[in-house]
Parts: C-alpha cells; structure tokens; sequence
C-alpha cells in the first residue's frame, strides 16, 4: 500500500465490519461477495452467522464496537457525520467510522498491531518470500501436509488457512498475519505490473 492509500484511507468512512475485515489484512475485493450471504439488509450484518464464517473478523467487529461504546472511538453514522453516541443513530442505521479514528485509537490501545490498511508496512523479507514460494509450490503439487492432492481455492485466505493449518506445529514464521501481510505485498507487486 502506497503512502497515497493509506491518507486515502485515513479519510474514508468504513462499516465497522468492513474496518474489521481490513483490520484482518483480507483483501478488500473479497469483501462484498464473502459478506453478502450474511447481511440482513444494506447495512447490518446477522452476527451469529458472520461470527462462525469469520471469527477473526467478528473479534475486531466486537473491539470496534466496543470502543465506540465507550467513548475511545469516533461514532459516524453512513454519510461520515459525526454521532456523540451510537444512540444518536436511527433505529436501523449502523455504525461507521472513520480510518483516522481507527488509527489513532490502535496507536494507544494496541500499539504493535499496524494493519495494513491504516499503516505503511515494508518490503516483505526475501528469505521468508522464498520460503513462501516453495510453499505454495507444495500446495499446488498436492505435497502439503494435510492436503491429498492438489486443491481449488476460490478465494486468497482459503489458501492462507491451508498453509497455517499445515505448519501451525512447526513454528516457520507463517502465521496468519506474516502470511496476510505477504499476500498484500504479492498482490501489490502483481497490480504493478498489470
């Protein structure tokens, strides 16, 4: 992410779930198609479901909120307006905030956590890409542990999952946000040459 995207999207106003899922380093593509299944109307999302589907996501939605609750982030209602309260939204409306707000509260309350989104992130070690490359090289050859033969991902974080689940025991480096973190760089660098 260039240092234009992250002043872009220090200005933009997200759905809390939407924040949460860019919070998770997930692919912002991916967000409306893996969302919809989920949504009780245009704004709101069926928490029990979403939660089972995205746990992770769910657990940032829930930091979010509560930090709205308690005063530590900014309420916005869909257009960006600011609210004092998330009782000051209308009946069916639900929260928004704004990516500055998020940062400067992650920069107090959880100061290692720099997602990507928010945050200028560095070049991705080489060793770790090459590891990462033999990696996936075992994935599409069938060879990975866990994995019979050769699997069909439809979407980035299945494939994410799968090398997580094969090497959680062995301690490699590649935890869900290292892994997150080199699939943003990949997809940068593949964009760049499109």
């Amino acid at each position: 992410m260039t240092q234009t995207d992250d002043y872009s999207n220090l200005a933009k106003i997200f759905s809390v779930p939407e924040a949460a899922w860019l919070w998770c380093s997930r692919d912002p593509k991916e967000y409306k198609d893996a969302v919809a299944p989920y949504m009780l109307d245009s704004q709101r999302i069926q928490d029990v479901k979403f939660s089972d589907a995205f746990p992770d996501v769910q657990d940032r939605v829930t930091l979010l909120i509560n930090a709205m609750i308690q005063g530590e982030v900014s309420v916005r209602d869909s257009t960006g307006e600011r609210r004092d309260s998330m009782d000051d939204l209308f009946p069916d409306e639900a929260p928004h905030v704004q990516g500055v707000d998020i940062k400067t509260w992650l920069e107090k309350k959880f100061p290692k956590d720099r997602p990507e989104f928010l945050f200028e992130t560095s070049a991705v070690d080489t060793n770790k890409l090459q590891e990462l490359i033999a990696v996936l090289l075992q994935l599409i050859q069938g060879k990975l542990p866990g994995c019979s033969e050769a699997a069909i991902f439809e979407h980035q974080h299945e494939i994410r999952g799968a090398i997580v689940d094969a090497y959680k025991d062995q301690h490699l480096g590649f935890g869900e946000s290292t892994l997150n973190h080199m699939f943003a760089e990949a997809n940068k660098a593949l964009k760049k040459k499109t």
